[in-house]
């Protein structure tokens, strides 16, 4: 159930299903709602004096929520998850047909296929978590394996066999290290339209805790297929140093992400 559905049954004073009930103990914004709305009502006995202090804070709470991003995060899952996939696939797209890498006629169709399905794998293994609704519940796993999957398919790319078309020797020597950087600050550049959206999208994008090594899973899996449909280098030690390590610079923002927030 979305919050939609959820607030319009608390504004009917509706009896809420066990669904409901579920949503409501993982979504503080709809608990809040029901609250303010005094649907959901304690047992006579354990009613209490209502605290003026704690209900003007959550009405400020309320009132602070608004913008394109609660707009996003009040969807139903559905359209977030297909905002989302679309978001995920946008910039490789733009990449694919702005600037793609020159070698695309001559990169083996087979290898090109089972390495951009590997990408998308990844991607999608994090967009379904992402896009969890907040009722149900993200294991602490969902995080480390939505990483775990960029990083594999980006390792994987960088380790098989040096592709046959002749460019094995670009990108390295003197050029190794401007090169990898460039492709770095490319790749991550990338990303961060993608990380940006699904925050907005996701709702506890604020603050993520552990879904944020997720959705950094994700941006990190959308911009390294991005800087590997736009750059055509081959070599390994390129492929290590400028493609696999666009995951550090999002990995770092998970780590931020998921610190815990001061009391207020």
């Amino acid at each position: 159930m979305d919050c939609e559905s959820i607030q319009r049954q608390v504004l009917q004073r509706a009896t809420l299903g066990d669904d409901a009930r579920a949503h409501l103990q993982g979504c503080e914004a709809c608990r809040a709602f029901a609250a303010v709305a005094g649907a959901v009502q304690a047992p006579a006995a354990q009613r209490v004096a209502p605290d003026a202090a704690s209900l003007a804070a959550t009405l400020a709470a309320i009132d602070a929520d608004r913008g394109v991003a609660a707009r996003l995060r009040a969807w139903p899952s559905s359209r977030r998850m297909l905002v989302a996939v679309l978001g995920s696939v946008a910039v490789p797209l733009l990449v694919a047909l702005g600037t793609p890498r020159p070698d695309l006629a001559a990169y083996p169709t087979a290898r090109l296929l089972l390495e951009l399905g590997g990408f998308v794998l990844a991607i999608a293994i994090g967009l379904l978590w992402a896009m969890r609704p907040l009722h149900r519940a993200l294991r602490r796993g969902a995080g480390p394996l939505t990483w775990a999957a960029a990083f594999a398919i980006a390792a994987i790319v960088a380790m098989l066999p040096t592709a046959p078309h002749g460019h094995a020797d670009v990108g390295v020597g003197a050029q190794l290290w401007p090169r990898a950087l460039a492709c770095l600050a490319f790749g991550t550049v990338c990303a961060v339209p993608s990380l940006l959206l699904l925050r907005m999208l996701a709702r506890d994008g604020d603050a993520p805790g552990w879904r944020a090594l997720v959705l950094a899973g994700v941006a990190a899996a959308t911009g390294t297929v991005s800087v590997f449909l736009h750059c055509p280098i081959v070599a390994h030690e390129h492929l290590w140093l400028g493609h696999v390590t666009v995951l550090v610079p999002l990995s770092l923002w998970a780590a931020f992400a998921m610190r815990p927030r001061a009391a207020a």
